[in-house]
C-alpha cells in the first residue's frame, strides 16, 4: 500500500478514537471503547482500500486492452498486497461480528457477580443461539433440497441469489425508514399516525 493509504488509516484511527471518547458515556468500560474503535477502523478501513484498488485497476487497464486478469497480473505484488489486505480486514471483521462482540455484549448484560460466571453465561447463551441457527440452517437446506427449489441453477447459486435478495430487501427497508418524515406538528401531541 502506498503512503497516502497508510496516512488515511492513521487519520481514521485518530478520528475513531476521538469519536468514541466524545460520544461514550463516562461509565463505559475501556475494553468496550477499544472494541468499538477496532470495529469502526476495520469497517471503514475496507472502504479506504477502494480508491487504491480502483487506481491500480484503472492504471493497469489503461495500459492494456485486456478484459480479464491474467495469471501473471494476479501474481504482481501490488495486486497481492491489496487482495491480502481486503481478506485480512474482511475476516477480522467477520470474526469480531460473529464471535467476540456477541460474547462481550452478553458478558456486559449478564447479572452475575463474578467475571467467570458472566463469561460462562455469555458463552452458554451464544452457544444456544448458534445451535439454533445451525439446526435451522440444516433444516432449511434439507427442505430446499427436498423440494428442489434451486431447479436447474444449482443450490449454491440459489443460496447466493437468496443472500443478495435479502441484502437488497434490507437495504430498501433501512433506506425507506430514512425517507419517512413525521410532521413537526405531531411531535408534541404524540400522535404519530
Amino acid at each position: 500500500m502506498d503512503l497516502f493509504t497508510w496516512c488515511c488509516f492513521v487519520v481514521l484511527l485518530i478520528l475513531c478514537c476521538w469519536l468514541v471518547q466524545w460520544f461514550a458515556a463516562p461509565e463505559v468500560s475501556f475494553y468496550v471503547k477499544i472494541t468499538s474503535v477496532l470495529t469502526w477502523v476495520l469497517n471503514f478501513g475496507l472502504v479506504l482500500l477502494v480508491p487504491e484498488d480502483l487506481y491500480y485497476t484503472l492504471n493497469h487497464f489503461e495500459n492494456s486492452h485486456e478484459v480479464e486478469w491474467s495469471k501473471e497480473q494476479v501474481q504482481e505484488p501490488q495486486f497481492q498486497e491489496i487482495s491480502s489486505t481486503y481478506l485480512l480486514l474482511y475476516w477480522v471483521v467477520y470474526l469480531l461480528t460473529w464471535t467476540i462482540i456477541p460474547v462481550l455484549q452478553e458478558w456486559e448484560n449478564s447479572g452475575d457477580l463474578s467475571s467467570m460466571d458472566r463469561l460462562k453465561r455469555s458463552l452458554k447463551s451464544n452457544g444456544v443461539f448458534y445451535l439454533y441457527m445451525l439446526v435451522g440452517g440444516i433444516v432449511g437446506l434439507v427442505l430446499l433440497m427436498l423440494v428442489n427449489a434451486a431447479g436447474d441453477m444449482g443450490l449454491m447459486t440459489y443460496l447466493k441469489s437468496l443472500a443478495s435478495a435479502f441484502g437488497m430487501f434490507l437495504l430498501m427497508l433501512l433506506l425507506g425508514y430514512g425517507m419517512v418524515e413525521i410532521p413537526k406538528s405531531h411531535w408534541r401531541t404524540g400522535d404519530l399516525s
